[in-house]
């Protein structure tokens, strides 16, 4: 396995995507795990309280969001460095360092001088801003390290301590949660933020000391002004695409709702559910963290044939797990709500919906934003993801007033899923339009990706929706609804992978990828290949393919 990671490679770069998304997966499936129990008015803190905790995530995500971007700068310039030499990459690792310690001590002082103004007036919100100043300084320490890591393409490194550092806080968040007292438990939960970035930062050295090719001693002093000021610069253009990659475009929603509508009531709560399912999704977003290095790295080399196959590959792979989650979302969304959340949650139904498209969108559009971070043309992304960001800064509150007065509260919660898709769509073109320019391959191999995973969603929900009236019968057993889920999920599953075949939204790649975790399952493939073979669009996608 080391071997893949030795040379530039599409091989490389699906390999470390495979990491990142399946790591990031189960990090957000731990997330998820947590949120079910706390949600719970039963065993948890309830629909209330829970507003604190959400609130002190939105708040932290946009924190990660901007660290993560400095670290996607410090990533590129490092990998293309190495190119050339190993000292001239530890130039921009001890510039990077000293930028990103410095952005984190200036966030430190920011919000204790803000928490210690709190804590006279408000105890609650003193606690979170004072947690909040830990958690930007280690956020912001952790991302020079990180980069550090990417530059090396160890991706595999980096999903496992992504998942490890998800694992040890969030069986913290639960001591807490079992442990402490209400309302205390509420506001204490986000000592679980501080302790994340603690542990990755732990084991992010002790890798780091096995695969970069300079003493990270080496780094915390030195550094070049015209270093920093292109690590600052690239960082600060990284930023604003990190905005998807972070999730945080999906938590602007909530600092309008705690704003407009208060902490402790159950729009922000339901609405901290829902982008807690959108989240897993939005991880597959972690697939095209491994690109901007990469293609950085096959640009210096001048090897755009290869970044053709990177962009092609990251989006086929991307999109089709993205759209597999969007439609078991849609076909198990109030069933999910009810039955795990409770029924208080069942009047974000619709609006679960509505960000899940988004946010199926929204990766798209990320995916074309690490092709423009990799190429060196970060200023063009951060315009795309400024604009899309500004629309739902604005349209937020608006709707949120709207629905308010005009159709209640519960209705207020429309407002941010519905401004989002909106300001999604509208960049959408353009982001397309992105991918067609600075890649040789044909648009008509990218709307194939696309069009064959979006037809496959709309058949199989069809196909399920038939199911749901003709076929399942409405039970309050929890047995029977347990069962229920379980053989709801697996028709969308077979019915989902048997149209991407019938459309050859999949290929012969994919069937091998999969044989690997088939084990003693792997005779179910030949039947699988069997349909591949015989779909008429099998040959077109075969012709397309060879173009890039």
């Amino acid at each position: 396995m080391t071997d893949v990671f030795e040379k530039p490679s599409v091989e490389r770069l699906v390999t470390s995507s495979t990491y990142m998304m399946g790591f990031s997966v189960l990090a957000g499936v731990m997330g998820w795990i947590f949120l079910v129990v706390a949600s719970r008015t039963d065993i948890g803190v309830g629909d209330e309280l829970l507003g604190f905790f959400t609130t002190a995530m939105a708040l932290n995500i946009i924190g990660t969001c901007v660290a993560g971007g400095f670290n996607q700068s410090i990533a590129k310039y490092i990998s293309e460095s190495l190119v050339d030499s190993k000292e001239k990459a530890l130039i921009y690792a001890k510039s990077g360092f000293f930028i990103c310690n410095l952005i984190g001590i200036i966030f430190f002082g920011i919000f204790f001088v803000v928490a210690i103004w709190l804590f006279p007036h408000n105890l609650e919100y003193g606690i979170i801003f004072g947690l909040m100043s830990l958690i930007y300084y280690f956020n912001f320490f952790h991302s020079n390290f990180r980069g550090n890591l990417a530059a090396v393409h160890r991706f595999d490194y980096i999903g496992k301590i992504l998942f490890a550092g998800g694992l040890v806080s969030g069986g913290v968040a639960f001591i807490i949660l079992f442990l402490v007292p209400e309302p205390t438990n509420a506001v204490l939960l986000p000592l679980m933020l501080v302790l994340n970035p603690i542990v990755q930062i732990i084991l992010t050295v002790l890798y780091g000391k096995k695969v970069i090719p300079y003493s990270l001693r080496s780094i915390f002093k030195g550094g070049q002004r015209a270093e920093m000021i292109q690590i600052f610069r690239y960082g600060v253009y990284c930023t604003i695409p990190n905005i998807i990659f972070t999730g945080a475009i999906l938590w602007i929603q909530t600092l309008w709702y705690s704003g407009l509508l208060g902490v402790a009531t159950t729009v922000v709560s339901a609405n901290g559910v829902i982008i807690a399912y959108a989240s897993v999704a939005l991880a597959i977003c972690q697939i095209g963290a491994p690109q901007v290095p990469a293609i950085s790295e096959a640009k210096a080399m001048n090897d755009y044939k290869l970044i053709d196959n990177y962009m092609k590959n990251t989006l086929h792979n991307g999109f089709n797990m993205t759209v597999f989650l969007l439609t078991v979302y849609i076909g198990l969304s109030y069933i999910i709500l009810e039955f795990l959340h409770g029924p208080e949650y069942t009047f974000a139904h619709i609006p679960f919906i509505l960000l899940s498209v988004a946010v199926a969108i929204l990766g798209v559009e990320f995916l074309v934003c690490t092709l423009l971070m990799g190429l060196g043309k970060g200023r063009k992304a951060a315009i795309l993801i400024l604009i899309l960001t500004l629309i739902q800064i604005f349209l937020v509150p608006i709707l949120v007033i709207y629905f308010n007065n005009v159709l209640g509260l519960e209705a207020s919660l429309y407002a941010g899923p519905l401004s989002l898709l909106i300001s999604s769509l509208a960049i959408f073109p353009v982001a397309f339009y992105y991918m067609k320019r600075y890649t040789h391959n044909p648009a008509k191999m990218y709307l194939a990706i696309l069009g064959k995973a979006t037809v496959s969603m709309i058949l199989t929900l069809l196909c399920f929706g038939l199911f749901e009236l003709f076929v399942f019968p409405h039970s309050t057993s929890i047995i029977d609804i347990v069962i229920g889920m379980f053989v709801r999920g697996t028709i969308l599953f077979s019915f989902f992978l048997i149209f991407m075949l019938i459309f050859a939204g999949l290929n012969d790649t994919d069937l091998d990828l999969y044989l690997k975790y088939l084990g003693p399952f792997r005779f179910l493939l030949k039947p699988l290949r069997w349909l591949l073979h015989h779909s008429p669009f099998y040959k077109e996608e075969e012709l397309v393919s060879n173009k890039g």
